[in-house]
């Protein structure tokens, strides 16, 4: 309901747009027909009712989109109006005042969203409500009226001529009018039954009733209704002569009524605009041929340029296109030949259909085809030794299931030092919604789905408490029970792999793909199980594509039990060694080991220049 909120509240603004176009046109063609007036008050409504708009470069609309959805879960609430000065005004107060919560997961735009969506509701309703009360007073006051011909009935009760009823249509004339006003009375209202006012004017105030929240369209329904008035009036008074257009003004003050209210109905004669449409009958004049051209000129340029969004970019301006990363003199330095960008990602909301494994590819997704990796082994890496650096870093995982033709979720993690942040979207019944949520931890465990294979099933949990495992995991999602203290009521899998003992061995502890000994060719980095699976011994082995460069056998240093990779913001690669109590804080960091080349093989080297020890022989 959010989302459906926010799309009317996006329609409203681009409307706006073309509202304020048509109200200085309206200023400047004043000696234009009127009838043309209402046909560009059309374009409003067009804009106003198409969730969808075909895009083009001669578009004057700034931005199709000024709040985007995913602000919904975004980590930094900003707008989008392509306006930037409004840009630079109005987001450091979204970013101060609206920003999520990491320590309680809350996001305060979601919960102004969601008080703002009630608040449209009720407004609609109010507005609504107000119409249908009027229409039954209305019918009321004219029960006892008398037929005075075909469709047109005389009223007691009734202080102006008016238009009522939609399927078909009644004139109504108070008894005080005088006989030689009711020509002119009824020649106005039969033009605006002829002209289908009766069904155009309810049906603006209907579009006002879902925008009621916009100033603008309430001064575009003000002018809607005014130049209903003028067109009927222009449609009238065509064919008199000056002294007949002098009574028929003399009829629009007779039967002038004075009130501020804003109504669906009636189609009053002598309701809006008394003393404009009096001039205005007054000094008639038939419009040249050069002004209706300009006016209709006017109105193309209107559609083409208003009716139309601009192009989408491929590229978010809110992040940076380009990330260089300073290249190293040092020899125990490997820089990343490439760093990940995520500025060219479509948006979630874009691709929840007909996204291929191949573009998602091409995206820079991991692909995953059930517990089977396809695609993505190095951009995840990178995902897990920045965030185990304690860095800011974003992916996304594409999960298909090749049996299942055109069935997938793209769920995108987002780490900003201290929180995870997982959003997909996700269907609850036939609604579908976007699946947000903040967690503390990513959780690495190991699951063998068959005690007799060899097979391993690597899972990654995302959790509140760092000790969950894949085994407790799979237990509470298929228990019948349901424990409210479970630390598994807050968890979610990101992904699971399969995975077997050769994998655990090269790379059990970690990968990562960078240059290792400057070569100006990346390497593929793995930290493996040693032969003692990992607890007093671990491999660390370098491959140039598939063949074999370096290695080394290594043993942890004391009461350093959690091996990784640790990748500094330059692009340094190092092995970081943590305690147990400690290993799921990326925050701190443990053990640094530079990795050095000497004579052809691996050192890894404290900070005090210390090696560590080699692992057994």
């Amino acid at each position: 309901m959010n989302e459906l909120f926010l799309k009317m509240f996006n329609l409203g603004v681009t409307a706006s747009y073309l509202a304020l176009a048509v109200i200085l046109i309206r200023a400047i063609f004043r000696k234009a027909p009127k009838r043309v007036f209402p046909f560009l008050w059309g374009l409003v409504a067009l804009r106003l009712l198409f969730p969808f708009s075909i895009e083009s470069s001669l578009s004057l609309i700034p931005s199709a989109e000024t709040v985007n959805p995913e602000i919904l879960v975004a980590e930094e609430p900003a707008i989008s109006s392509g306006i930037a000065f409004v840009n630079r005004v109005v987001n450091p107060i979204l970013k101060e005042s609206l920003s999520p919560d990491p320590a309680t997961g809350s996001h305060s735009v979601r919960t102004s969203v969601s008080i703002a969506f009630v608040i449209w509701v009720v407004g609609v309703a109010a507005m609504l409500v107000y119409a249908l009360i009027s229409y039954l007073r209305l019918k009321r006051d004219v029960k006892t009226a008398v037929r005075l011909e075909l469709s047109v009935w005389k009223s007691d009760r009734i202080a102006s001529p008016f238009v009522l009823g939609l399927i078909r249509p009644q004139i109504y004339l108070p008894f005080s009018l005088s006989e030689s006003d009711v020509d002119y009375v009824l020649a106005h209202e039969r033009a605006h039954i002829a002209r289908k006012d009766h069904w155009i004017k309810p049906f603006g105030y209907l579009l006002l009733s879902l925008h009621w929240f916009n100033p603008i369209m309430w001064i575009a329904y003000v002018l809607f209704c005014r130049d209903v008035e003028l067109a009927c009036d222009e449609k009238v008074i065509k064919g008199l002569n000056l002294e007949q257009r002098a009574d028929y003004s003399q009829s629009l003050l007779t039967c002038s009524i004075s009130h501020g209210r804003i109504t669906a109905c009636p189609l009053a004669f002598g309701e809006i605009g008394v003393k404009e449409r009096v001039k205005r009958v007054l000094n008639y004049k038939k419009p040249t041929f050069w002004v209706i051209l300009a006016v209709v000129a006017a109105g193309v340029i209107l559609a083409v340029c208003f009716l139309t969004n601009p192009p989408k970019t491929d590229i978010d301006v809110s992040k940076p296109t380009e990330t260089e990363v300073p290249k190293s003199t040092e020899t125990d330095v490997s820089n990343p030949s490439e760093t990940p960008v995520e500025a060219s990602w479509p948006a979630l909301a874009d691709i929840r259909k007909n996204y291929s494994a191949e573009e998602a590819e091409a995206d820079g997704c991991v692909v995953m085809d059930g517990e089977t990796m396809l695609a993505g082994e190095e951009v995840w890496a990178d995902f897990e030794n920045s965030t185990a650096a304690g860095r800011e870093a974003k992916v996304r995982i594409y999960q298909m299931y090749a049996y299942q033709e055109g069935v997938y979720t793209v769920k995108e993690l987002s780490y900003d030092g201290s929180t995870f942040l997982l959003q997909f979207y996700d269907s609850k019944g036939v609604d579908e919604y976007l699946y947000s949520r903040n967690y503390k931890y990513l959780v690495k465990s190991l699951f063998q789905p068959d005690p007799e294979s060899s097979n391993l099933s690597l899972h990654y949990l995302l959790s509140d408490d760092p000790n969950v495992t894949a085994e407790g995991y799979l237990a509470h999602m298929f228990s019948s029970y349901y424990s409210p203290d479970s630390i598994y009521n807050q968890c979610e899998r990101l992904y699971s792999r399969l995975i077997d003992n050769a994998y655990l061995l090269q790379r059990g502890f970690g990968l990562a793909f960078v240059d290792i000994d400057n070569d100006g060719k990346e390497e593929k980095c793995c930290l493996g199980y040693g032969p003692t699976s990992g607890v007093d011994t671990f491999t660390l082995t370098v491959f140039e594509g598939e063949q074999f460069e370096y290695a080394g056998l290594f043993s942890p240093a004391p009461n350093r039990g959690v091996i990784s990779f640790f990748q500094e913001e330059d692009g340094t690669l190092k092995v970081q060694m943590k305690n147990w109590g400690v290993a799921e804080y990326p925050s701190i960091v443990g053990e640094l080991y530079d990795i050095v080349i000497r004579d052809g093989t691996l050192v890894l080297v404290d900070e005090n220049g210390e090696t560590l020890p080699p692992g057994m022989k």
